[in-house]
């Protein structure tokens, strides 16, 4: 076996489960939404919410995607409201809590290993969920 596969197999063990990495990048983003002092740190931390939702919806529409329909349906919903709602944040001065409340969810349904978009005893909030009408 060559150095190069041997240093592969050892790191290989060493790496997180998929939903692990997904939670940990919620929460970085979270981070992000939440240190935000400036008009450029608030864009940047909305960039980044945009950016994980897009890589997660463009990952849901692979064939090699295993999720139940369903999910996928469930989760592109909430990703397209989570990237429309930070766009429309970047120009205007809207709350960033309710993105923040959506990943909270996603990074709790990851930890525990259950369906992502729906946490049990929870019930969707519409306010939280509303998108400003200009968008």
């Amino acid at each position: 076996m060559s150095y190069g596969s041997t240093q592969y197999d050892r790191q290989a063990d060493r790496a997180l489960p998929p939903r692990d990495v997904e939670a940990a990048a919620f929460a970085f983003v979270n981070r992000s939404l939440e240190s935000a002092e400036s008009s450029a740190d608030r864009i940047a931390a909305l960039a980044r919410n945009h950016r994980l939702w897009s890589l997660l919806i463009t990952d849901i529409g692979l064939s090699s995607n295993a999720l139940p329909p369903i999910l996928k349906k469930d989760l592109v919903s909430i990703g397209s409201w989570s990237m429309a709602y930070s766009i429309a944040a970047m120009g205007r001065d809207l709350p960033l809590k309710p993105l923040l409340d959506i990943n909270i969810d996603m990074i709790e349904a990851l930890k525990q290993g259950r369906p992502v978009p729906q946490a049990p005893g929870r019930a969707p909030n519409a306010a939280r969920m509303s998108v400003p009408a200009s968008i």
